[in-house]
């Protein structure tokens, strides 16, 4: 014969199971929480001027059209000086953070401020920066398997 306490117990470990199953995040989902940890690493190695890590957020890096050189001639001489996120947009695989942004330009004496979209992508299990990466959504046949964006229009 079963206690009440037995029961009671019983339930318990029933109700921990199960809580635990449905608030774990699936790993492979896209969410805006691993987006903006992902595009804070990127926009603080970039004002530490980290090329490193910068390349190892990149899309580019991941399918072949980004070399380190490349990153590096991209970025120049400028110098960021503030960044803000301002908005977020994602949709599907594809994601837009408005960031509001200012750089230092020692050609001209003095800083830029502009509000611009840095777009990511999110593939093999995490968001990548996809900035000079044209972005389009995968649909039937011309879907590429791999995760590497194809050419077309933007999110």
């Amino acid at each position: 014969m079963y206690t009440p306490k037995l029961y009671v117990l019983l339930w318990i470990v029933v109700a921990t199971l199960f809580s635990g199953v449905a608030l774990a995040e699936d790993p492979a989902k896209p969410t805006e929480a691993r987006l903006l940890e992902r595009a804070q690493a990127y926009w603080s190695a970039l004002q530490a001027r980290d090329f490193a890590t910068m390349y190892g957020l990149e899309a580019g890096a991941r399918n072949g059209t980004l070399s380190p050189d490349k990153l590096r001639n991209a970025v120049g001489r400028s110098q960021l000086l503030k960044y803000a996120f301002k908005e977020v947009k994602i949709e599907d695989d594809y994601a837009a953070i408005m960031v509001e942004r200012t750089f230092g330009m020692s050609s001209i004496g003095g800083s830029i401020p502009t509000t611009q979209p840095d777009r990511w992508m999110f593939t093999e299990g995490d968001w990548y920066h996809a900035q000079g990466i044209r972005l389009r959504k995968k649909t039937g046949s011309d879907a590429k398997q791999d995760g590497s964006p194809a050419s077309g229009s933007t999110p």
